[in-house]
């Protein structure tokens, strides 16, 4: 039996990185590639289709296969229709809300799991076409249930996709340790320092952060951003220096996972200012950064909404706002009894937000019953979820 999983990540250069003692580049990472590695027996081969950027076949293991593709490539319905027909694969996991892949799912009747971290939204004319034509591909009996990452992003499915609730499955991370202790107040304000991880866009926020910090330099004059993750091709460094920013932000790149948690652990604070746009479900920023013990500032986007009150869990300003963004910022600089409030909550409030099944136990029911004879979708799916966080 053949498995297929479609992911966004080169697999083979990191599985052969930490082969060779190298370091995560984001939580988790070891242990999702490890944990695949570790499905392979002998009744069953794995091959990650990784769209990566690097077009590669490569045997790492026996029994394992990493295949890399372009971006380009994953939405050209001629060679995604060609590549599925190759690898025709007994099961299909899905990791990309790719309508082209989908499709083909459907259309030669791979049993598939859809396994997804987005939030779905019709948020404009393009995203309302593919909502339409994933919407209609996942609709399908070989389609054993869609999981997404979180409890809004899942209920997102059903809203904008319209698809059975009963089939939807919230799924959630492998729960991580604390690894700060709480703060009374900002270390010194006069040189506040503010942190952001993810990928280094528009939608995520990242010129918000910019125009932000520019208001908040006419009252904390020493105030700094420090950015971790891999640019787009925007010339992040001309605004920053069109804003007079220079000496006040660094791009520190794609960085190790452990230099991450220790940048969010001596910060003030951590931002997570994504647009709406945007298709966030619940990032590993938001559990990092509590883990920390630094306060929080997220903006209002629908995939956190109703996840968090705002008030002693973390701090929440509206989204693409910089003016809202910077007063939300000044408040917890001047609020001490509120900065220490988050700060202290922050393990209680981490542990919340794990209410979806640990995506090791949902695969593993997929690859053990991809026909869901024992019902173990029903055991955990949208309505039972919602109906235990009532209780």
């Amino acid at each position: 039996m053949k498995c297929l999983m479609l992911q966004v990540g080169d697999y083979a250069d990191a599985y052969n990185r930490f082969a060779a003692g190298g370091k995560e580049n984001y939580r988790g990472q070891k242990h999702s590639v490890d944990f695949v590695a570790n499905l392979v027996r002998p009744d069953l081969s794995f091959t990650v289709l990784a769209v990566c950027g690097r077009e590669h076949r490569e045997t790492v293991a026996e029994g394992l296969t990493s295949v890399g593709i372009t971006m380009e490539q994953s939405y050209d319905r001629a060679f995604v229709r060609k590549i599925m027909q190759e690898e025709a694969p007994d099961l299909f996991i899905c990791r990309v809300p790719n309508h082209h892949f989908i499709g083909e799912a459907k259309r030669l009747n791979y049993r598939t799991l859809g396994f997804f971290a987005d939030f779905f939204a019709n948020g404009s004319l393009r995203l309302i076409y593919q909502n339409a034509l994933t919407a209609l591909a996942v609709r399908a009996p070989n389609f054993t249930c869609l999981a997404n990452h979180s409890l809004n992003a899942s209920i997102s499915i059903h809203k904008t996709l319209r698809y059975p609730k009963d089939k939807i499955v919230p799924w959630e991370e492998t729960p991580i340790a604390q690894i700060g202790a709480p703060k009374a107040r900002v270390a010194d304000k006069e040189n506040l320092k503010l942190f952001f991880a993810g990928a280094v866009t528009e939608e995520k926020g990242v010129g918000d952060c910019l125009k932000a910090l520019k208001i908040l330099k006419e009252t904390y004059p020493g105030a700094r951003f420090n950015f971790a993750g891999r640019k787009d091709d925007t010339d992040w460094d001309g605004q920053a220096d069109a804003l007079g920013l220079s000496d006040s932000v660094t791009f520190l790149g794609l960085i190790a996972n452990e230099e991450v948690r220790h940048q969010m652990k001596v910060s003030d604070l951590v931002v997570v200012p994504t647009q709406h746009s945007y298709a966030e479900g619940l990032p590993n920023t938001i559990i990092e950064a509590l883990t920390s013990a630094t306060p929080v500032v997220l903006s209002d986007h629908p995939a956190f909404n109703s996840r968090f009150s705002g008030q002693d869990d973390v701090a929440v300003f509206e989204a693409a706002n910089p003016n809202a963004f910077a007063a939300k910022i000044s408040e917890l600089v001047e609020n001490p009894v509120l900065y220490e409030t988050l700060s202290r909550n922050s393990e209680q409030t981490q542990r919340a937000l794990y209410v979806g099944l640990e995506w090791v136990h949902l695969v593993k029911n997929f690859l053990e019953d991809p026909e869901n004879t024992t019902g173990w979708v029903q055991k955990h799916n949208l309505p039972a979820l919602q109906a235990e966080q009532a209780t």
